[in-house]
């Protein structure tokens, strides 16, 4: 019997692109045992679609299947699928820290440049700074 969920998982990553070599794996690792999912692959190739039960009749199906008939699903996990980022903002990105990095190391040389010139000029500088406080 064709699971209903795996069916709806599958043709869900289908429409949006995904292998169905890539959704199987995605179910296997999620727990979904192989004979499932090999059933909703020959399912969905086979060209039927899942047959749906309206929300209305889902509560009542529901409620009289006993308990010990009810198959547990774990949810597939989502389906991610990789897709190279645009590189335009990554050069943008390298611009500014460039620009940054510039920056800071221009005013460390600035900084290291001033400290030599006072160590080199402190006499004179203890001088001035007499000569304006008075």
């Amino acid at each position: 019997m064709v699971r209903n969920d795996i069916v709806v998982a599958l043709t869900n990553a289908l429409e949006r692109g995904y292998t169905l070599e890539t959704a199987t794996k995605v179910l296997t690792n999620s727990g979904y045992s192989s004979n499932d999912i090999n059933d909703a692959v020959n399912f969905i190739n086979s060209g039927l679609s899942p047959v749906t039960i309206p929300s209305s009749q889902q509560q009542n199906t529901f409620q009289s299947i006993p308990s010990s008939q009810i198959i547990p699903q774990s949810q597939p996990q989502a389906l991610t699928k990789t897709q190279p980022l645009p590189q335009m903002p990554n050069v943008i990105q390298k611009k500014e820290s460039s620009l940054v990095l510039f920056l800071l190391v221009g005013v460390f040389v600035f900084l290291i440049i001033a400290l030599i010139l006072v160590l080199i000029f402190q006499e004179s500088l203890v001088d001035f700074i007499k000569g304006i406080i008075g």
